[in-house]
């Protein structure tokens, strides 16, 4: 189970490495910063001026990206282990839909802030390798149900 506890940890570390990028580019933004790697992360309307509600939907966006470990956090230790992947698989695709219209989605590899769906890309691939799954196999697949019995036993370190 150490490969599905590494997992957790380290998505963890990734939702709240990525709540203090978008905190900090709301900072930056506040501050007058106009640095092309922080710019070509943004989207500008018509006039290629940043939208005034910019710093409220990076604001917003940390704030759910820094919600993530202590919800899911909680579902691991009630071993409730379907949700909490879930939660982390959606909480990625909410941020970006949250932020469409605030990020530029097609940014380049320098952007200050990268999209959601190329930040979050590598832990969905790892959700994938850590709980596999095939077409036609049951949700309850034997990585799935070991976890569970994990979660549910004395060694569940979110306890």
């Amino acid at each position: 189970m150490k490969q599905q506890v590494d997992f957790f940890k380290v998505t963890f570390d990734a939702f709240d490495k990525y709540a203090s990028v978008l905190a900090s580019a709301a900072r930056a933004i506040t501050t007058g910063d106009q640095s092309e790697d922080l710019m070509v992360s943004l989207m500008r309307d018509e006039n290629d001026v940043l939208p005034s509600y910019i710093i409220d939907k990076l604001n917003d966006g940390a704030d759910f990206a820094a919600m993530i470990r202590p919800r899911v956090t909680q579902m691991l230790a009630k071993a409730m282990g379907d949700e909490a992947k879930r939660s982390v698989r959606s909480g990625a695709k909410s941020l970006d839909r949250q932020l469409e219209t605030t990020l530029d989605l097609q940014a380049p590899p320098h952007a200050r802030v990268p999209p959601p769906h190329i930040y979050f890309k590598p832990m969905q691939e790892q959700l994938r390798v850590v709980f596999p799954r095939s077409i036609g196999d049951p949700a309850d697949t034997p990585t799935v149900l070991a976890f569970q019995k994990f979660l549910e036993g004395p060694d569940n370190p979110w306890r």
